[in-house]
Protein backbone atom coordinates (compact mmCIF):
# COMPACT_ATOMS: atom_id res chain seq x y z
CA UNK A 1 0.00 0.00 0.00
CA UNK A 2 1.30 3.76 -0.70
CA UNK A 3 0.35 6.44 1.61
CA UNK A 4 0.69 8.02 4.65
CA UNK A 5 -0.94 5.01 6.69
CA UNK A 6 -3.28 8.02 8.66
CA UNK A 7 -5.41 9.20 6.17
CA UNK A 8 -5.55 6.96 2.88
CA UNK A 9 -3.92 4.29 1.88
CA UNK A 10 -3.93 2.63 -2.02
CA UNK A 11 -3.11 -0.33 -2.92
CA UNK A 12 0.42 -0.15 -5.35
CA UNK A 13 -0.02 -2.24 -8.56
CA UNK A 14 3.21 -3.32 -8.98
CA UNK A 15 2.07 -5.93 -11.44
CA UNK A 16 1.05 -2.61 -14.24
CA UNK A 17 4.03 -0.82 -12.93
CA UNK A 18 6.01 -2.84 -13.46
CA UNK A 19 8.17 -2.71 -10.28
CA UNK A 20 7.17 -6.52 -8.95
CA UNK A 21 10.40 -8.81 -9.35
CA UNK A 22 8.58 -11.05 -10.98
CA UNK A 23 10.72 -13.66 -13.61
CA UNK A 24 10.52 -12.82 -17.50
CA UNK A 25 8.81 -16.32 -17.69
CA UNK A 26 6.18 -15.40 -15.39
CA UNK A 27 3.04 -14.10 -14.62
CA UNK A 28 2.39 -11.33 -12.30
CA UNK A 29 -0.86 -11.27 -10.03
CA UNK A 30 -1.83 -8.18 -8.16
CA UNK A 31 -3.34 -8.94 -4.58
CA UNK A 32 -4.65 -6.23 -1.89
CA UNK A 33 -1.13 -5.13 -0.38
CA UNK A 34 1.18 -6.85 -2.45
CA UNK A 35 1.30 -9.56 -5.96
CA UNK A 36 1.86 -13.13 -6.68
CA UNK A 37 4.26 -14.30 -9.34
CA UNK A 38 3.41 -17.58 -11.07
CA UNK A 39 5.85 -19.18 -13.18
CA UNK A 40 4.49 -19.56 -17.07
CA UNK A 41 3.49 -22.78 -18.58
CA UNK A 42 6.34 -25.27 -19.30
CA UNK A 43 8.79 -23.52 -16.07
CA UNK A 44 9.25 -24.41 -13.08
CA UNK A 45 10.21 -22.61 -9.88
CA UNK A 46 8.92 -19.47 -7.19
CA UNK A 47 8.00 -17.19 -10.06
CA UNK A 48 10.50 -14.92 -9.07
CA UNK A 49 13.20 -17.75 -10.28
CA UNK A 50 11.55 -20.06 -13.57
CA UNK A 51 12.93 -22.34 -15.70
CA UNK A 52 12.16 -24.34 -17.89
CA UNK A 53 12.69 -28.51 -17.34
CA UNK A 54 15.71 -30.05 -19.75
CA UNK A 55 15.62 -33.75 -21.11
CA UNK A 56 18.50 -35.18 -19.13
CA UNK A 57 20.15 -38.76 -19.81
CA UNK A 58 20.78 -40.42 -16.74
CA UNK A 59 23.21 -43.72 -16.77
CA UNK A 60 21.56 -46.65 -15.80
CA UNK A 61 23.42 -50.00 -14.59
CA UNK A 62 21.88 -53.74 -15.32
CA UNK A 63 23.02 -56.68 -13.83
CA UNK A 64 21.71 -60.37 -14.51
CA UNK A 65 22.54 -63.83 -12.85
CA UNK A 66 23.63 -64.83 -16.56
CA UNK A 67 26.11 -62.21 -17.10
CA UNK A 68 28.02 -61.69 -13.79
CA UNK A 69 29.23 -58.04 -14.78
CA UNK A 70 27.11 -55.01 -14.56
CA UNK A 71 26.22 -53.26 -17.91
CA UNK A 72 25.64 -49.77 -18.31
CA UNK A 73 23.73 -48.37 -21.13
CA UNK A 74 22.02 -44.47 -21.52
CA UNK A 75 18.18 -43.88 -20.64
CA UNK A 76 16.70 -40.65 -21.66
CA UNK A 77 14.04 -38.78 -20.13
CA UNK A 78 12.33 -37.33 -23.41
CA UNK A 79 9.53 -34.38 -23.08
CA UNK A 80 7.46 -36.15 -25.45
CA UNK A 81 5.17 -39.48 -24.89
CA UNK A 82 5.29 -41.43 -27.86
CA UNK A 83 1.24 -42.51 -27.43
CA UNK A 84 -0.22 -38.97 -27.41
CA UNK A 85 1.04 -34.69 -26.97
CA UNK A 86 1.26 -34.33 -23.17
CA UNK A 87 2.34 -31.98 -21.36
CA UNK A 88 5.04 -31.36 -18.18
CA UNK A 89 3.44 -28.89 -15.47
CA UNK A 90 6.54 -27.74 -13.29
CA UNK A 91 5.46 -27.38 -10.17
CA UNK A 92 7.72 -27.52 -6.18
CA UNK A 93 7.06 -28.34 -2.42
CA UNK A 94 9.30 -28.34 0.73
CA UNK A 95 8.95 -31.10 2.80
CA UNK A 96 9.85 -30.30 6.50
CA UNK A 97 12.92 -32.54 6.67
CA UNK A 98 16.67 -31.99 7.31
CA UNK A 99 18.67 -31.47 4.49
CA UNK A 100 21.27 -34.17 3.83
CA UNK A 101 24.33 -33.45 1.24
CA UNK A 102 23.19 -37.06 0.19
CA UNK A 103 20.50 -35.47 -1.83
CA UNK A 104 22.97 -33.54 -4.07
CA UNK A 105 23.73 -37.06 -5.27
CA UNK A 106 21.51 -38.27 -7.37
CA UNK A 107 22.78 -41.91 -7.44
CA UNK A 108 23.17 -41.83 -3.81
CA UNK A 109 20.57 -44.62 -1.75
CA UNK A 110 19.23 -40.94 0.44
CA UNK A 111 18.34 -39.47 -2.83
CA UNK A 112 16.41 -42.18 -4.48
CA UNK A 113 14.64 -43.58 -1.64
CA UNK A 114 13.27 -40.15 -0.97
CA UNK A 115 12.87 -39.27 -4.84
CA UNK A 116 10.94 -42.57 -4.98
CA UNK A 117 8.37 -42.35 -1.74
CA UNK A 118 8.17 -38.22 -3.18
CA UNK A 119 6.75 -39.79 -6.44
CA UNK A 120 4.87 -42.38 -5.00
CA UNK A 121 2.91 -39.92 -2.82
CA UNK A 122 2.56 -37.29 -5.83
CA UNK A 123 0.92 -39.73 -8.04
CA UNK A 124 -1.06 -40.55 -5.36
CA UNK A 125 -2.30 -36.22 -4.81
CA UNK A 126 -2.59 -36.23 -9.01
CA UNK A 127 -4.37 -38.97 -9.78
CA UNK A 128 -7.77 -37.61 -9.55
CA UNK A 129 -7.02 -34.31 -11.49
CA UNK A 130 -8.23 -34.69 -15.39
CA UNK A 131 -5.54 -35.49 -17.82
CA UNK A 132 -2.99 -36.84 -15.63
CA UNK A 133 -0.78 -39.57 -17.54
CA UNK A 134 0.65 -41.08 -14.55
CA UNK A 135 4.25 -39.52 -15.23
CA UNK A 136 6.30 -37.45 -11.92
CA UNK A 137 9.27 -36.32 -12.83
CA UNK A 138 11.71 -35.29 -9.68
CA UNK A 139 14.09 -32.90 -11.49
CA UNK A 140 15.96 -32.14 -8.13
CA UNK A 141 16.48 -32.08 -4.04
CA UNK A 142 17.86 -28.54 -3.09
CA UNK A 143 18.46 -26.76 0.48
CA UNK A 144 15.37 -24.70 2.11
CA UNK A 145 14.29 -27.96 4.58
CA UNK A 146 13.78 -30.06 1.56
CA UNK A 147 12.40 -28.81 -1.87
CA UNK A 148 11.36 -30.82 -4.42
CA UNK A 149 11.29 -29.56 -7.99
CA UNK A 150 9.11 -31.86 -10.14
CA UNK A 151 7.32 -31.94 -12.85
CA UNK A 152 4.09 -34.16 -13.72
CA UNK A 153 2.72 -35.08 -17.03
CA UNK A 154 -0.81 -34.51 -18.44
CA UNK A 155 -2.26 -35.45 -21.70
CA UNK A 156 -2.53 -31.72 -23.94
CA UNK A 157 -5.92 -32.71 -24.90
CA UNK A 158 -7.81 -33.37 -22.19
CA UNK A 159 -6.36 -31.00 -18.93
CA UNK A 160 -6.75 -27.36 -17.79
CA UNK A 161 -4.31 -25.04 -17.90
CA UNK A 162 -1.21 -25.19 -15.18
CA UNK A 163 -2.85 -22.59 -13.00
CA UNK A 164 -5.95 -25.34 -12.56
CA UNK A 165 -3.80 -28.10 -11.84
CA UNK A 166 -1.51 -26.58 -9.66
CA UNK A 167 -4.73 -25.08 -7.62
CA UNK A 168 -5.94 -28.71 -7.70
CA UNK A 169 -2.94 -30.46 -6.46
CA UNK A 170 -2.68 -28.00 -3.90
CA UNK A 171 -6.35 -28.55 -2.50
CA UNK A 172 -5.41 -32.63 -2.67
CA UNK A 173 -2.27 -31.43 -0.45
CA UNK A 174 -4.38 -29.67 2.50
CA UNK A 175 -6.52 -32.49 2.94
Amino acid sequence: FIGSGFTTCVDEKECEEDTDDCDTNANCTNTPGSFSCICDDGYYGDGKVCTAPVATTVETTTETESTPKATTAPAVMSTRHPQSPRRLVAAQITMQRDFVAEYKDRTSSEYIALSSQLKEALIAVYTGIRGFTGEIIIIGLFEGSVVAKYTAGFAVDNSGPDSVIQEEANRQLQE
